[in-house]
């Protein structure tokens, strides 16, 4: 697998972290997976927030697709979801704990995505989904 994009040693209860924010150009498709450890008695969720902007600069103010991460009390869990985004922009991806008394714990966040090539010279006429790791196309 490759290295997250984010890791977040301790998200206190009831808190929100940015893991990372990644630029999309022709975005065919991105799936986003979380891995964390819940505290013994939790009750609470982590949510997955991405907010999008159309130039890097200026963010949506509510998240434009979430899911979460169902508590399993004292476990470590993990879950791969596909969002919904615009083909074009940035994507910032936030971190949730739902949970109002207690600290989750080992966070990770990965993204893989696929493009479709820019239309033109080499592209064949067609759309040929490449798949691109966030590493490999320069996420901040």
């Amino acid at each position: 697998m490759e290295s997250p994009i984010g890791t977040i040693a301790s998200l206190a209860a009831s808190g929100t972290q940015t893991v990372g924010t990644i630029p999309i150009n022709y975005n065919r498709s991105i799936y986003v997976t979380i891995r964390g450890t819940f505290h013994g008695s939790a009750t609470g969720n982590l949510t997955i927030n991405a907010l999008y902007s159309p130039d890097g600069k200026n963010w949506d103010t509510e998240a434009c697709d979430t899911f979460d991460l169902a508590v399993s009390a004292g476990n470590a869990c993990q879950t791969t979801q596909a969002l919904a985004l615009p083909e074009h922009g940035d994507v910032l991806i936030q971190v949730e704990n739902a949970d109002a008394v207690y600290a989750a714990t080992g966070i990770s966040v990965w993204v893989s995505f696929q493009s479709w090539p820019k239309w033109g010279k080499g592209a064949g006429g067609t759309p040929q989904a490449v798949e691109q790791e966030v590493g490999r196309r320069g996420g901040r």
